[in-house]
């Protein structure tokens, strides 16, 4: 099962906070992480006063503030951000990417039958080459249990991962809908990272689930393929599909 929502966007220091980032590895340099909960997805680009905007959707028009370079709109780009522990700096932090083999690297390893999800095994990426010759890879390490849950409990508790698309900081509390593994299952903490994105109240996600039979009438209790049903309605309605 791929780990990232949007599989067509991807295929086509030791204080507890701050950003794990490919793009300030050196040439040859390698970092390993372990990724500790459910990936938000989304959109960026950067506007005319240097600050990255995000957006839940891929805009359907070039948007007005758009930074522009040697007179061309810069790109529009997909990415996804989820929690990690950084092993070098023993702090959980944020890793956002954008780059598509990193991306498609994780997914790969979450889609195989001897991994899957990769909150269960570390993770170590690799720079090789400057510039337009920039190349990264990502290499599994043999899934084991995460060895420092109890350090990254709390910080985990605090992270506010949707704060990224108004803005804010993901480090400044109100969050909680993260997992560290052998805690809330994947799919579930992922109806509720949703649910908190599109403002929903979980009486609706109950009368939802009361309208659809075959359906259990608690959340706690639906399938990962029931989840994905109902996040797909959560999404739909959100959009005026429903």
């Amino acid at each position: 099962m791929s780990f990232f929502q949007n599989t067509e966007a991807i295929y086509s220091s030791n204080a507890t906070g701050g950003y794990l980032n490919p793009g300030k590895l050196t040439d040859g340099q390698s970092i390993k992480f372990r990724i500790l909960g459910i990936p938000v997805e989304g959109w960026e680009y950067w506007n005319t006063d240097g600050k990255p905007v995000r957006l839940a959707k891929a805009p359907s028009a070039l948007p007005s503030d758009i930074r522009y370079r040697d007179g061309k709109p810069e790109k529009v780009k997909f990415f996804a951000a989820f929690p990690v522990w950084s092993y070098p700096d023993s702090a959980v932090q944020v890793c956002q990417l954008t780059q598509k083999s990193i991306l498609q690297g994780i997914d790969a390893y979450a889609s195989h039958e001897d991994y899957g999800n990769p909150i269960g095994y570390d993770l170590t990426l690799t720079r090789k080459g400057k510039g337009l010759e920039t190349e990264y890879s990502i290499i599994a390490s043999p899934p084991k249990p995460f060895p420092h849950e109890g350090d990254a409990i709390d910080a985990l508790a605090a992270l506010n991962l949707p704060a990224l698309f108004t803005g804010g900081n993901p480090f400044g509390g109100g969050g909680g809908a993260l997992a560290v593994p052998g805690d809330t299952p994947p799919h579930l903490a992922r109806i509720k990272e949703v649910r908190e994105r599109l403002g929903f109240s979980k009486e609706w996600v109950l009368t939802a689930l009361a309208a659809t039979p075959g359906f259990p009438p608690e959340p706690r209790d639906l399938t990962p393929e029931q989840a994905e049903a109902l996040i797909t309605y959560m999404e739909n309605t959100a959009a005026g599909r429903v």
